[in-house]
């Protein structure tokens, strides 16, 4: 049997070409077979079939075949090399063809010859003369012969390299799955290699190395002229002796006078050959040497090689893997979960399970084998807590893919000890940690064994000068720790040592200034600095709980704290003893009380505290936001004279002032603005609220600023004065961003684009602060939400939306919503009882307010089917 190499692509490449060199090549077939005794009975696409007497005549057929096929082509035709294998064996006739057992083993013998060879079977290697020249190849498992068959090849002049192109198992994987995704890593490790004869894969197991390697040879070997092998140092301590393996060069045909480097790359041949050295971190120091001495010996071999860490030659080219992006890992499961029948997953869990295996592909893969027995929702919940759940269907314990476990464990048992003990350590970070950070654990030694397990692949790169663990193997490592208390407890210490360094000194308690810098830097180690805080707790450590706990003041005003801060405070409080610090706690403490509920029972809890540290102090001093706050809605709700409360606030500031504490200043002077502001007095509360703005400033509080700025640009509304309004208001927006009182101040400018009659653009501004709703669930920001759209509503002159939506809100997140709920209501006619104010004391009645106002959110949200029909 011969068959053209690479017929189809050729056919796609040159059609019109192709057809003139195809009639060369079956008059050069018919020829050589003919002048041999010989008969062509079947053409197979492009090859064909040919029948002798004798195999001393097949022979001299095939290679006079090869011999004429290797000359130049006539005129621009495109060269064709073939393939071809000579057996010997009973057939049987029908009709001009021959059918059984021995034609097909022919055909399963020629998918093994490598182009420009003649290869025989033992059974006719055993019928040639002696004269004629052959090299016994081996003997390899071939499918449907029941036993290992030997091959042999012709030496012939034109042949070019090894005789097989896939050797006992070995050449290019086959994955019945498509690939998907990773063209940009498949189109950059391509590139290296035109550049560089050695690339290494670099990765944490499972992340789709092997795949990669095997679809960028794939794309390798797709040129003319072009091979590529695999070979698998997984199971061979000889590492050489496995690549001339599956090359096809048996040891016993290695040169004697010459390395067994040199020996593979004679034996190669000429043309472009890439050799995929898989698993090298098994026997890292011999694949180095390996590699090394494989792209020295023969300047047209390139090697490809997948490691957990660089094999460190020189002249290599380091390419790191990490994970799948999310969008190419949700594809990856839903392709693999469709093959297997799982059912359709809904997209939040389908995240959650990629996310739960921080996108890796191997553990993609063992999600897919649990989804075959499990529910999806139920695999994800059960992955939050452990990756136990993840093994693949038949798979044994020894297989170190089998389940997540055993490739973290793999990785982790063959650590130094110096790396074991760092690795365990940086588990407790559940974010990604500054590299800084590393020092606080073990000093120098630290960050050599830092380098360690970054060149392992253990440690990943997760932005400009931070480091993370994949969640799987931070888990694993936790589970190391919980088994084993004496350690953990060191290793919680050594958490506490390195967040106390991070922080600043906590503030002093009279004038806090803002650091912007500083706080970002909080916030993005906000994690890490509350797992130290639980590690303080856990050993003991009280004071550096509360020096922890109140680093975190300048998230007091912050939305992404809302929620914990305040039961943090409280659990803090109840466990520290220091009055300087207890005092600091309460304060902050007390600015947490307006968030759910308006909840007097807990500033009571507080009340109580400062008085255990001095019976004479103030609550004023510490209260006096919530407090404010009730006192001005008060005065508006019940129709009271404001003044008293102005006069005391005034006194606060003239205190305050006198103390030095320009936050406290700035604040008397912001709810003097909210009184002014909620009495109707716009003139008034724009000087109040400016001057408030101004003396906050100073101390760089700027999501405060951002709430005086939306309280002067809802005062100018009321003025008339819409422009000043818009732009102080759209500067309010970018200050108050990601601040507790964030929908209050997307109120006010969506409120002011409404007046300005920009509806469009005022329904556009409504959307953030819907979705701000729907996302938090608090019911200030429910009623914030519904407090703007009904403003909006009502501007647009659809005062039956706007009644709609107001008769359903409660008190709004701040007195500015609080005045604009008084202003619409005046628009539209709408009475406001009393009750709605008096319900926001009551935790329950604020709930259910909340559900019946999260339910009509929902139903004007931009995403909602039944969005259009009721906004309009």
């Amino acid at each position: 049997m011969a068959d053209i190499a690479g017929s189809t692509r050729l056919w796609n490449r040159y059609p019109e070409r192709m057809a003139h060199a195809l009639a060369r090549h079956d008059a050069i077939a018919g020829a050589a077979v003919d002048g041999a005794g010989g008969t062509i009975v079947k053409h197979t696409g492009d090859g064909f079939i040919a029948v002798f007497v004798d195999v001393t005549s097949a022979v001299a057929a095939m290679t006079e075949y090869q011999r004429v096929l290797a000359r130049p082509p006539f005129s621009d035709d495109v060269v064709l090399r073939s393939r071809v294998c000579i057996h010997r064996g009973a057939a049987q006739p029908r009709g001009s063809d021959w059918f059984g057992p021995a034609m097909n083993h022919l055909a399963r013998l020629t998918d093994l010859v490598a182009p420009t060879h003649v290869v025989l079977s033992a059974a006719a290697a055993a019928r040639l003369d002696t004269t004629t020249a052959v090299d016994h190849l081996g003997a390899f498992s071939v499918r449907d012969f029941p036993e290992p068959v030997a091959l042999f090849a012709l030496d012939l002049p034109d042949s070019v390299g090894p005789a097989l192109s896939i050797i006992a198992g070995q050449g290019l994987p086959h994955y019945r799955a498509p690939f998907v995704g990773r063209s940009g890593d498949v189109a950059a490790v391509r590139a290296l290699l035109d550049d560089h004869d050695l690339v290494t894969l670099v990765g944490f197991g499972g992340m789709g190395k092997t795949r990669l390697a095997v679809e960028v040879a794939t794309h390798w070997a797709d040129r003319d002229g072009a091979r590529a092998y695999f070979v698998d140092l997984l199971s061979s301590d000889e590492p050489m002796v496995a690549v001339a393996e599956a090359v096809g060069l048996p040891a016993e045909r290695m040169a004697p006078d010459t390395s067994p480097a040199e020996s593979i790359g004679r034996h190669l041949g000429s043309g472009p050959v890439l050799i995929v050295v898989d698993n090298c971190e098994h026997v890292i120091d011999g694949a180095a040497a390996l590699c090394d001495a494989l792209t020295s010996c023969r300047p047209e071999t390139r090697v490809l090689a997948t490691s957990r860490e660089a094999l460190e030659v020189d002249g290599e080219a380091v390419y790191p893997l990490g994970p799948l992006d999310e969008a190419t890992a949700l594809e990856l499961l839903r392709q693999r979960a469709a093959a297997v029948s799982a059912g359709p997953i809904d997209e939040h869990v389908a995240a959650r399970l990629c996310n739960d295996v921080d996108c890796m592909p191997l553990g993609i893969e063992l999600i897919v084998a649990r989804l075959r027995h499990l529910d999806a929702l139920d695999l994800a919940d059960e992955l939050d807590d452990s990756i136990d759940e993840l093994r693949g269907r038949r798979r044994s314990d020894s297989d170190r893919h089998a389940t997540m476990r055993s490739v973290i464990a793999w990785s982790y048992d063959v650590l130094p000890d110096d790396e074991q003990v760092l690795l365990v350590q940086l588990a407790q970070f559940p974010a990604p940690w500054p590299r800084a950070a590393v020092s606080a654990f073990a000093g120098n030694a630290g960050t050599r064994a830092l380098d360690g397990l970054r060149a392992k692949s253990l440690v990943m790169t997760a932005g400009a000068g931070e480091l993370r663990l994949l969640e799987v193997v931070r888990q694993f490592c936790a589970e190391v720790l919980a088994g084993d208390e004496p350690r953990a407890h060191t290793a919680r210490d050594t958490l506490v040592t390195w967040a106390r360094a991070f922080i600043p000194e906590h503030p002093d308690e009279g004038d806090p200034v803002f650091d912007p810098q500083a706080a970002r830097a909080l916030v993005e180690q906000l994690p890490n600095i509350r797992a130290a805080i639980a590690a303080a707790e856990r050993n003991g450590r009280g004071a550096d709980e509360a020096a922890l706990v109140i680093a975190l003041w300048p998230l007091v005003f912050d939305g992404r704290a809302r929620g914990w801060l305040g039961p943090q405070l409280e659990a803090t409080l109840s466990r520290t003893v220091d009055p300087h610090l207890r005092r600091i706690l309460i304060r902050l403490a007390f600015q947490d009380t307006f968030e759910h509920h308006v909840d007097t029972e807990r500033e009571g809890r507080l009340v109580a505290m400062l008085r255990d540290i001095d019976h004479h102090a103030s609550a004023t001093r510490y209260s006096g936001l919530n407090h404010a706050v009730r006192q001005v809605v008060a005065d508006r709700v019940l129709g009271l004279d404001p003044t008293p409360t102005r006069e005391g606030l005034e006194a606060t500031a003239a205190a305050s002032r006198g103390e030095g504490r320009r936050l406290d200043e700035g604040l008397a002077h912001l709810y003097i603005a909210f009184s002014h502001l909620l009495s109707g007095e716009h003139a008034a509360c724009v000087d109040a609220a400016e001057r408030a703005a101004d003396l906050i400033r100073r101390v760089n509080f700027v999501s405060v600023v951002a709430l005086a700025d939306a309280t002067t640009a809802q005062a100018q509304q009321g003025l008339g004065d819409l422009d000043a309004a818009l732009r102080i208001a759209e500067n309010a927006v970018l200050l108050g961003e990601n601040a507790r009182w964030e929908t209050s101040v997307r109120a006010v400018y969506a409120s002011g684009l409404a007046r300005a009659g920009r509806s469009r653009d005022a329904d556009a501004a409504v959307a953030p602060i819907v979705d701000l709703a729907l996302t938090h669930k608090v019911p200030f920001m429910l009623f914030d939400a519904l407090i703007a759209y009904a403003a909006v509503r009502a501007a647009c002159g659809d005062r039956d939306t706007a009644a709609e939506a107001l008769d359903l809100t409660g008190v709004g997140r701040t007195p500015i919503t609080i005045a604009m709920t008084f202003d619409v209501a005046a628009q539209i006619g709408l009475e406001l009882t009393l009750d709605r104010f008096v319900e926001s004391f009551d935790a329950d009645a604020v709930d259910r307010r909340a559900a019946r106002a999260l339910d009509y959110v929902g139903a004007v949200s931009p995403g909602s089917p039944s969005h259009g029909s009721t906004v309009r």
